[in-house]
């Protein structure tokens, strides 16, 4: 026995504990409980002793013996007398495994000593958790809170599975504040923790300011990059009450980037791949905005920059609207109503294209009511047209005597 672990030892040393060599190793050590019960508890008693080598969690074997009252006993006493790395993790494989007609009172106080032991691991999976409810309904909630508070400790990150609150709010009690101090630590433990933002959704549903908090830790404070940068929001328009919080996330982003005006900026995701019955709902939050903002050139940049790229459909509305409500034509060219700049091919005449959008924009503006009050913003987009044209003969020009 003692050759074989070795032998088995140099093999996983040369090619990294690989997930198949650990799970083959289960399925020795469970033969060996099946043929001889004796033989096959020395050669788990010899794992734990040699696992700080090995990380090996026993799963299946397991199960396959923690049927019988006597047998439980004696794997829980094992487990406990050896000092050895992987030990919290052989418990929790303890309390996954075991047989649910032998479940007791008593393990709730050995499941909780669990989490109070763990230093660093990530992606633990709590779905066993679930068995024990009946035992004690608050389970989910007292793991949760010795989490938190590990947590807070220097060097210690216990991660949870990426869709814990997804899986368990339902299960969790409504102590907002400690579910909401969960789920920031666990973003900021692994920034890829509910990428789908399925439990976000269900925090914010009960507290909307919920989503400014997220935004005050990860994006305006300095404590962590913000890695989301293509994330999907469209989510938050599915929750009532999300306008007014939004709208101050909005301004706080406006505050705190200076927005070039190339490609599409961040807030875009809060507008994208939206359902059918969100799109009405998003586009009259941009409407408002304009209109309670319409003096802030940032701000109206970043509305124009949301409606050129995830809310197409709406830019000719929203440039509509901007010149209903001023018509100052030194303010109207500071807007990127066509973006600032472009990319453009080798054989581009980057004049003429720009040239085009401007005349796309003028003809736009040709059908507001505003009619007079308008013609010196028509004079400042003709000159831009007319510009264009003179730097696109250029450009011909040069193209010509390059060949």
């Amino acid at each position: 026995m003692d050759s074989f672990h070795s032998m088995f030892t140099d093999i996983v040393n040369v090619h990294k504990p690989e997930t198949i060599h650990l799970e083959s190793l289960d399925f020795i050590l469970e033969e060996n409980f099946k043929r001889d019960y004796n033989i096959g508890f020395k050669f788990l008693e010899l794992l734990a002793k040699r696992n700080d080598k090995l990380l090996f969690i026993p799963t299946r074997s397991l199960k396959q013996i923690l049927v019988i009252k006597e047998n439980i006993c004696l794997v829980w006493e094992l487990i406990e007398r050896i000092s050895f790395r992987s030990k919290p993790l052989w418990k929790i494989s303890f309390f996954t495994e075991i047989d649910s007609a032998l479940i007791k009172n008593e393990h709730i106080d050995m499941i909780l000593e669990i989490f109070r032991e763990i230093e660093n691991l990530k992606f633990m999976s709590l779905d066993w958790v679930e068995r024990y409810l009946n035992f004690d309904y608050e389970l989910y909630d007292k793991i949760l809170t010795i989490v938190t508070e590990r947590n807070r400790e220097p060097n210690v990150k216990i991660g949870l599975q990426i869709h814990y609150f997804e899986k368990t709010f339902k299960m969790l009690s409504k102590n907002m504040p400690l579910i909401q101090e969960a789920y920031l630590q666990q973003v900021k433990i692994d920034s890829h923790f509910d990428y789908n933002k399925n439990g976000l959704f269900r925090i914010i549903e009960m507290n909307p300011g919920f989503l400014k908090d997220y935004f005050d830790y990860f994006y305006f404070s300095d404590d962590i990059e913000f890695t989301e940068r293509k994330a999907d929001w469209g989510f938050i328009w599915e929750i009532e009450g999300m306008g007014p919080v939004f709208s101050e996330i909005f301004k706080c982003i406006n505050e705190k980037n200076i927005f070039s005006g190339f490609s599409s900026h961040f807030l875009n995701n809060f507008f994208s791949n939206l359902k059918e019955d969100k799109k009405a709902k998003a586009n009259e939050f941009l409407f408002e905005l304009l209109k309670a903002n319409y003096k802030d050139i940032r701000i109206v940049n970043l509305i124009v920059n949301i409606a050129r790229y995830a809310r197409k459909e709406i830019y000719e509305n929203i440039l509509l609207l901007y010149i209903s409500l001023n018509q100052a034509p030194d303010v109207f060219g500071k807007i990127w109503w066509r973006g600032n700049g472009g990319e453009y091919n080798g054989g581009d005449i980057s004049g003429e294209i720009e040239a085009n959008d401007w005349k796309k924009i003028l003809s736009i503006i040709e059908r507001s009511e505003h009619g007079t009050n308008l013609i010196p913003i028509k004079k400042v987009i003709k000159d831009r047209i007319y510009s264009c044209l003179r730097f696109a003969e250029s450009e011909k020009t040069n193209l010509f005597l390059d060949r």
